[in-house]
């Protein structure tokens, strides 16, 4: 399973259209035009990245040049569908961030242990259609 990070930009004075404009310019030079589907910048100027650990360690190498920030795994807080209602922004313009990721990394287990611990009402359309996909398999 790959992973989810989420950057935080902590010195958000430094951020000038001529420091982006290297940042982005610099990143464009490091990564696949097919990555840009699998990283989100969030209202709040948070940054999420779901690519190999070499190509977000690519990023984070640029980011140290412009930025102070912190990065933490998200992976757990995308499973959960947390993170797709925290940042509907992010969720709606690059999808392949936390709705494919839940998609492709989430278990019937998983879900089990939810319904466990918040109840059937806590499922979600994806969480569903994961468990109808199962069921149908195993007919």
């Amino acid at each position: 399973m790959n992973k989810i990070y989420q950057i935080k930009l902590l010195d958000k004075n430094l951020l000038d259209n001529e420091v982006i404009e290297a940042f982005l310019f610099e990143v464009a030079l490091t990564i696949d035009s097919e990555d840009s589907n699998y990283m989100g910048f969030s209202n709040e100027d948070d940054i999420f990245i779901r690519l190999d650990e070499y190509k977000c360690d690519k990023i984070v190498n640029v980011l140290s040049k412009y930025f102070i920030f912190t990065i933490e795994d998200v992976s757990d807080k995308a499973l959960s569908g947390e993170l797709g209602k925290l940042y509907p922004e992010v969720d709606k313009l690059t999808p392949k961030l936390f709705k494919n990721f839940r998609k492709e990394n989430t278990t019937v287990d998983y879900i089990l242990d939810k319904i466990n611990e918040k109840g059937f009402e806590s499922l979600d359309k994806i969480d569903l259609k994961i468990l109808n996909k199962k069921a149908l398999l195993k007919k």
